[in-house]
């Protein structure tokens, strides 16, 4: 055989011989291999959202919720509640009285504008007195909300607020406005949130109610006391067919007693007792 064929022939024998011993165990070089197991899915450990629920679905107008036709007439069970700390001391004051309200249908001057005249009684112990205050607000009403544009203290000339506020809503959130309390105290307010919950008054249980919250800062004077800062948070429930039937305003401050800055908190609450139409 001549070395040319000899050549041919010498990868096919090592084939062959390979082939005989079976199965090969393979070589190990220093690269390295990364084996993993099967990897199960890890159990979910997601939490439950803390989001805010979404805006429930409304149906209707906004006068639908708020039906301010002429002579509809709401009359609440009124309270303010307010703590002065002083120090280590505390004071507490009391007052509580009734709210009525009442439709006085569209301005003589502005049919476009709507009045509602509110009348709050207040009760001072402390005196064994009552103090009635009468006030007319003007509102504008649009397919959506209701705003207010001015108030008039007991017959005095309506003084406009500084811009309006939202009474009440059908969207979650508003633009800003200021409400004016007693000429001197200004509440810089916009409608933030709107959601459905149930509540309780003496005129009955409302499950279906909306609750509108608002939110703001304070400024001005509280009586002859300077309000140095302060927020203001005001909760609403509003039901289809009668309006306002429980509103809830929270107002802590700080105020100026003398030299000193003294935090004041200011509870009010009005609760339905009676509406007609």
């Amino acid at each position: 055989m001549t070395y040319a064929v000899a050549a041919r022939w010498i990868p096919t024998a090592i084939a062959l011989a390979l082939a005989c011993k079976g199965p090969s165990t393979p070589a190990f070089t220093n690269a390295s291999v990364n084996i993993r197991p099967p990897v199960s899915p890890a159990p979910s450990t997601t939490e439950p959202s803390s989001a805010a629920p979404p805006s429930p679905s409304i149906t209707g107008d906004a006068l639908d919720w708020y039906p301010l036709t002429n002579g509809s007439t709401w009359l609440y069970s009124a309270t303010t509640e307010s703590v002065t700390r002083l120090g280590n001391k505390e004071s507490h004051t009391s007052k509580p009285g009734s709210v009525t309200d009442r439709c006085l249908g569209p301005s003589p001057e502005e049919p476009d504008i709507v009045l509602l005249e509110r009348q709050l009684e207040e009760r001072v112990h402390s005196l064994g007195t009552s103090k009635v205050v009468t006030t007319v607000q003007r509102l504008s009403i649009s397919a959506d909300s209701i705003r207010a544009l001015s108030i008039q203290n007991d017959g005095v000339m309506p003084v406009p607020y500084a811009a309006p506020y939202t009474l009440f809503s059908l969207a979650p959130k508003g633009p800003p406005g200021t409400q004016t309390i007693n000429y001197s105290l200004h509440l810089d307010v916009a409608p933030v949130s709107l959601s459905s919950e149930s509540v309780q008054t003496p005129a009955g249980e409302y499950p279906d109610a909306l609750k509108q919250v608002v939110r703001g800062t304070v400024r001005g004077s509280l009586g002859i006391k300077a309000v140095k800062s302060g927020t203001v948070v005001e909760n609403t429930w509003f039901v289809r067919g009668i309006g306002p039937v429980k509103v809830e305003r929270t107002l802590s401050m700080e105020v100026r007693i003398g030299s000193v800055d003294a935090p004041v908190t200011e509870v009010s609450t009005r609760a339905l007792v009676e509406y007609s139409r």
